[in-house]
């Protein structure tokens, strides 16, 4: 099963009249931008057969522009990536039975899910997601469990850019 874990796009800033709720802020236009070559790099890579998403609208409209660039998977949602319940994640993608799923939520959550994955301890390792990152994370069977991933590879935004812009 593998599991890729995305940090959000660039959205507008915290506290933006219009914008009191943090739940509410969207991407910027930059950000959709930004994030639109960031995925086709990502989809050069990679294909989930489902994308989980945080509700919050800055992660709904990330997981949307990685869903179109890698033909269309189902779109499903999840409130524990925006709480940080990493436990409740990895039910929520165990139960989905897919052997790919792509996960965008937030930070410090995403670094700590990451960190969970790998070492069955949220932040026991440092991995900080610029906003647009993505995470690729292998585990051995069907069902992700905390502790038994293995990082396959971890891309801050600009290489997954640069992966886009690439010839074969």
């Amino acid at each position: 099963m593998e599991l890729c874990i995305i940090r959000h796009a660039p959205a507008v800033d915290r506290g933006a009249p219009g914008y009191e709720r943090d739940a509410d802020r969207p991407l910027t236009d930059r950000g959709k931008d930004k994030m639109e070559r960031a995925a086709h790099g990502l989809s050069r890579l990679w294909a989930p057969g489902m994308v989980v998403s945080s509700p919050f609208v800055r992660a709904r409209e990330t997981a949307e522009i990685v869903q179109a660039a890698c033909s269309n998977p189902p779109l499903r949602f999840s409130d524990a990536l925006a709480t940080g319940d990493h436990e409740e994640v990895l039910e929520d993608v165990r139960d989905l039975g897919r052997d790919a799923v792509a996960v965008v939520g937030h930070e410090p959550w995403v670094s700590g899910l990451l960190s969970f994955v790998l070492t069955g301890r949220d932040h026991a390792m440092a991995a900080p997601f610029k906003k647009g990152a993505a995470a690729l994370v292998r585990f051995a069977g069907d069902a992700p469990a905390a502790g038994s991933g293995e990082l396959a590879w971890f891309l801050q935004p600009a290489a997954l850019r640069r992966l886009a812009k690439r010839r074969d």
